[in-house]
């Protein structure tokens, strides 16, 4: 449990002891997940051993979200937080695989003008380094940020949608 609200890359010192050493998978308590091939996902993220995973999905509003640049080959490039005008519709969700160095990286990042240990601080170290990967979460899918009172209400009534018609 975070002592204060210092950020989400905190979270990768406090349970520095508990990891040991171990890769670790960061999921935030307001996203939802849904498809059938969202196992395969996960799994070929899990089986990296160095280096970062994160998941991007295609929105209408990119700028509520940290964005995902891609170069012409389709490589991310940039990550920008909720940007004025955003260089794609791909946000970043809240669904994260790192390897073991991240207490470490999370350590050497600088606090944000908020105060926090930013998360995506935390991933430019890797995109830095070139060793941050992007699955892009694809038709059959569906991402719910319910970080606000109308995304949570979509997501009740698409949870609500599929379990009457399931």
């Amino acid at each position: 449990i975070q002592p204060s609200p210092d950020g989400l890359a905190q979270a990768f010192i406090l349970a520095e002891d508990f990891l040991d050493g171990s890769p670790s998978t960061l999921i935030l308590g307001d996203n939802i997940f849904f498809g059938n091939a969202l196992p395969l996902l996960l799994e070929k993220a899990d089986n990296y051993r160095t280096g970062a995973t994160i998941f991007g999905y295609h929105v209408n509003d990119p700028g509520r979200y940290g964005v995902i640049g891609f170069d012409k080959d389709g490589k991310v490039n940039s990550l920008v937080e909720k940007p004025s005008k955003p260089i794609s519709n791909y946000a970043a969700t809240g669904l994260y695989f790192l390897d073991s160095e991240a207490p470490k990286i999370a350590k050497s990042i600088k606090p944000s003008l908020r105060g926090e240990l930013e998360i995506l601080s935390l991933l430019e170290y890797y995109l830095i380094e070139k060793r941050l990967r992007v699955e892009r979460i694809g038709r059959g899918h569906a991402w719910l940020d319910t970080g606000t009172h109308g995304s949570l209400i979509d997501a009740g009534n698409f949870v609500r949608t599929l379990q009457k018609r399931q």
